[in-house]
């Protein structure tokens, strides 16, 4: 693809949608209700606004396959190798290149949208980090970590970590455990929290067991910050913030009050 190409397609671009197409630099695929939320507008504008960016070739839509109770699953709209590349310059990213996401794979697309719902809705998207690599040296070990999503809450002066989990790995997850316990008690972060957000209650349901047991073991003692739930329970609770407070129509995941910290003697 050229760099006529690439310059034309932002020639051509609204200002809205120049500021719609690098919200697909971290976050590659969007729904139109996390668009919605994400924007604070209703589903229509989302839709519509997404229909125009896909115009422009920057964005393109994989649409969702009919259930087999009725309805169908929600459409994904993804970044395309010429939205990349608009990124990419709109961000003057040199050659730190933004990159078209793969969408063939059904369990990637629930995953990285897991991701994205939990971002949206911890009050603080705009700071959080998505899939970016954290090394570490703690105690001599070189520990690598990519979370899924890390943002700070400063009115609770704590740290995130979030992990979206649907795979069953055993050697995995115990690794996944014992790496951030090592970090945690190294304190490189202000009260550090892992939380565990399963997708579906399905996963909850056969994962949960497995992931407590490798928390107990990574823990050794130590205390150790950590928060499991379903992503339907955040749906159910309409959790819009992670940072404690209630009012409104807001509903706040409960860390002050509903969180584990797994403490073994």
């Amino acid at each position: 693809m050229s760099r006529t190409e690439t310059v034309n397609a932002l020639l051509a671009c609204s200002p809205q949608q120049i500021s719609d197409v690098c919200e697909f630099e971290r976050f590659k695929k969007w729904t139109p209700e996390l668009f919605a939320m994400r924007w604070g507008v209703n589903l229509s504008t989302a839709n519509r606004r997404l229909h125009r960016l896909a115009h422009t070739g920057a964005i393109a839509v994989k649409v969702g396959s009919p259930l087999p109770a009725g309805g169908r699953e929600r459409d994904i709209y993804y970044l395309t190798p010429l939205g990349a590349r608009m990124v990419t310059r709109l961000r003057e990213r040199g050659s730190n290149y933004v990159t078209a996401p793969d969408i063939s794979n059904p369990i990637d697309n629930v995953h990285d949208l897991t991701a994205l719902e939990v971002a949206v809705r911890s009050g603080c998207y705009a700071e959080s980090r998505a899939f970016q690599k954290r090394v570490y040296r703690v105690s001599g070990e070189t520990l690598t970590l990519i979370p899924d999503v890390e943002f700070e809450v400063p009115e609770r002066r704590s740290t995130f970590f979030i992990e979206v989990e649907q795979t069953s790995k055993p050697e995995h997850i115990a690794e996944k455990y014992r790496r951030y316990a090592q970090l945690f008690a190294a304190q490189l972060h202000r009260d550090p929290w892992l939380v565990i957000i399963f997708p579906t209650y399905d996963t909850f349901r056969l994962l949960f067991d497995e992931h407590i047991a490798a928390a107990t073991q990574a823990a050794a003692g130590r205390p150790f910050n950590f928060y499991s739930c379903n992503l339907h329970e955040l749906r159910v609770q309409r959790v819009t913030t992670f940072d404690g407070r209630r009012g409104d129509d807001r509903y706040h995941l409960g860390f002050l009050d509903n969180c584990t910290r797994l403490i073994y003697e």
